[in-house]
């Protein structure tokens, strides 16, 4: 298949969605799958990259270790991109700025779209201190079902957050799937290294 992500975070940026994102693209690719990332530029991120598409973005004061990508920009450079790319589905790991570019891009090609709900958002509204907090709380209740209820289904990593959409007025198929964690290779270890790693975690070194 030919797939295209779309998320807020991306590395260089280190945190829960980036890791989550890193798994799921080695995880596609080692199945043969193709796989395109859509993420805000970063000046930080200089290593070279396979599939990546950077959007122009700004860094607030508010939150400087987080570029965020312009929300109004003209974008038919991305819409060629995008076309050229012939993908079969789009995920999105976001339902702000980027998961909702990437969301009207599939709709209006008539592209399956998914998502997955990574953030219970109401809990981190004081990070958007644009608004009174109430003023945020009936915001995010009026646009997270009118957003998720778009996506034909919503990958959720607990029980939690799918609780919390239903509450929310979500009715779009939502299924619970963990988030996985890389198996490192196994290595050969020698029997003293093995004694005292027991002995210092306190157990038998029989």
């Amino acid at each position: 298949m030919r797939i295209g992500l779309f998320s807020e975070s991306f590395r260089p940026v280190q945190n829960g969605v980036t890791t989550s994102l890193l798994t799921l693209i080695d995880g596609l690719r080692s199945r043969k799958h193709r796989v395109w990332i859509f993420a805000p530029d970063n000046e930080h991120q200089t290593e070279p990259e396979i599939n990546v598409l950077r959007f122009p973005s700004f860094v607030s004061a508010l939150n400087p270790g987080y570029p965020l990508a312009y929300p109004f920009l003209p974008r038919l450079a991305l819409t060629t991109q995008f076309n050229r790319l012939r993908l079969d589905i789009v995920h999105t790991h976001t339902p702000f700025v980027l998961g909702l570019t990437g969301a009207n891009l599939a709709l209006s090609r008539g592209i399956p779209l998914v998502t997955t709900f990574h953030t219970l958002y109401s809990q981190y509204s004081h990070y958007i201190p644009l608004f009174p907090d109430p003023m945020t709380q009936n915001l995010l209740e009026v646009y997270i079902p009118w957003y998720y209820n778009r996506c034909a289904a919503i990958l959720s990593p607990s029980e939690v957050a799918a609780k919390a959409l239903r509450s929310m007025g979500v009715e779009s198929a939502i299924h619970v799937i963990p988030t996985g964690i890389p198996i490192p290779m196994c290595e050969d270890v020698s029997d003293e290294r093995k004694r005292i790693t027991r002995h210092a975690l306190g157990l038998s070194v029989e």
